[in-house]
């Protein structure tokens, strides 16, 4: 996800060096602690909605070769010494969600 700047000018500079090339884009350790704007805006703060925004950017970057990462168990993000409570692991209803609604337009 820190990338997708680059990714981006990457394309426009030298859009054959991405020609061919998949990008696997980690859309984990995420937080709903809104106090610190970890949410891209109040109506995609549940985890399923956070991953589908932040797919739908590379979308409009011009970057449809990126794919959905999953992390499994506890996530390393934030810390769960400090934040748990604003941890979003990810569930079996998240993923279901998160296979039919984003992962089907990234296949």
């Amino acid at each position: 996800g820190n990338l997708k700047g680059l990714w981006f000018e990457l394309k426009q500079t030298f859009p054959e060096v991405l020609e061919g090339m998949d990008l696997n884009v980690m859309t984990y350790d995420l937080s709903s602690n809104e106090e610190f704007h970890e949410c891209p805006d109040k109506d995609h703060c549940p985890l399923a909605d956070q991953v589908g925004f932040f797919m739908d950017t590379y979308t409009k970057a011009g970057l449809g070769n990126a794919f959905v990462g999953y992390e499994i168990g506890q996530p390393a993000y934030p810390s769960p010494v400090h934040d748990k409570q604003n941890q979003m692991p990810l569930t079996k209803t998240a993923l279901s969600t998160i296979m039919s609604q984003t992962q089907a337009k990234f296949p």
